[in-house]
């Protein structure tokens, strides 16, 4: 079953609003030439349900990174440093 949600600012039809207004907030640490972890998050303060007898709905998202290089180096970030 599949459910279409209808985007736009009337309350008797639509679903959801179709702007949303927010912070973002990232910050990355390399640990050694390999290894690096980022760490995303994404607070939306815009209530963004179309319904005003519905509550109020805001996004909300957070996201952790590990990324791990293969190889010898020669693509990653460790290829624009200076032997």
């Amino acid at each position: 079953m599949e459910t279409k949600i209808a985007w736009g600012n009337n309350p008797n039809t639509d679903d959801g609003k179709r702007l949303d207004i927010g912070f973002d907030a990232l910050v990355g640490y390399q640990l050694n030439e390999k290894i690096m972890l980022s760490a995303k998050l994404d607070w939306g303060i815009k209530d963004v349900s179309a319904d005003q007898s519905f509550d109020k709905v805001w996004t909300r998202n957070f996201g952790i990174t590990f990324a791990y290089e293969l190889g010898s180096g020669s693509y990653g970030v460790g290829a624009f440093k200076r032997k």
